[in-house]
């Protein structure tokens, strides 16, 4: 086997395993709320457990190889604790207005990089990329909009919270886009 059909083999794991993991996160925290797990001390647990992962893997053969002084290290910082913020959001979403809207509303909000990215970095706006833009915006609505009948019990909170979601997670993938380019 080739050097590059392994790494590609060993990519395709990866994105797998990401999307994966990823989608299970609307399920866990709404497990959380039948378990009683307190959301706070689960997404504080895990961003502990991934900075020290991280930091232990990142190191080279010294000390010295921590980045710390680099640049982007307060921008990165700033989008952890930001992050964390969502994550919470996501939870609370997962567990009062369903985890297929939850998840629904964090997928679809990278339509707001790719709208991002037209004045920012000069991309052009085609007929297909704003039917994909507009049928996220319409699946998210359609997602999260209550059933005739459903509508006197939802509170609004209920209701804002896929919103607030999907516009938070957007604005954090494009701010990793940013940064990346610009800064590291």
């Amino acid at each position: 086997m080739t050097s590059s059909l392994r790494n590609f083999k060993l990519f395709m794991l990866y994105l797998f395993l990401s999307i994966l993991c990823s989608s299970c996160l609307p399920l866990l925290f709404k497990a959380f709320q039948g378990w009683q797990v307190s959301i706070a001390w689960a997404v504080s647990l895990n961003y502990l457990a991934c900075t020290l992962l991280g930091t232990f893997f990142s190191l080279g053969p010294g000390i010295s190889s921590l980045p710390l002084l680099r640049p982007w290290i307060p921008f990165a910082l700033l989008q952890g604790l930001l992050l964390a913020g969502n994550f919470y959001l996501l939870a609370n979403t997962a567990q009062r207005a369903g985890v297929a809207i939850a998840s629904l509303s964090s997928r679809l909000s990278v339509a707001i990089p790719v709208l991002a990215a037209i004045p920012l970095y000069g991309e052009s706006l085609n007929l297909l990329k704003s039917a994909g833009i507009c049928g996220a915006l319409l699946a998210l609505y359609l997602g999260s909009a209550p059933s005739k009948g459903a509508a006197q019990g939802l509170r609004l909170q209920t209701l804002i919270l896929p919103i607030i979601v999907f516009f938070s997670f957007g604005l954090i993938i494009g701010s990793l886009s940013v940064v990346a380019l610009n800064i590291a």
